[in-house]
């Protein structure tokens, strides 16, 4: 387990949001705790999939370059369970770096993680 500074920008129509934090690499898993929500990133082959949880919700949403993927929304105090589809615009995989575009809801978003050295 190596404890890392981590860079995060998502950037949307109307908001960049920048948060420099730490968090946890674990082979080809990142997790952090960014605002009270628990991001976990898993490094699949040519895709990733993050799943983003509090007490009230979990987010689930893959990641593959070019494709549609269906997400998956959860409501945990009444378990409703919502698909959501994500469209992948691009998808680049570094070593230290990862960059996603990707349309959800029909709003394009960029997400980038640096983990810092």
């Amino acid at each position: 387990m190596a404890k890392k500074d981590l860079e995060i920008v998502l950037i949307t129509s109307d908001n960049t949001i920048n948060n420099k934090i730490n968090g946890i690499v674990i082979d080809n898993t990142i997790k952090y705790n960014e605002d009270g929500v628990m991001v976990v990133l898993e490094i699949l082959d040519n895709s990733i999939k993050m799943t983003r949880s509090t007490d009230e919700y979990q987010l689930i949403l893959k990641f593959n370059k070019n494709e549609h993927e269906l997400g998956t929304y959860l409501l945990k105090e009444n378990n409703m369970k919502l698909d959501i589809s994500v469209f992948t615009k691009e998808l680049i995989i570094d070593n230290n770096k990862i960059n996603i575009v990707y349309i959800i809801n029909d709003e394009e978003r960029n997400y980038s993680l640096l983990i810092k050295e």
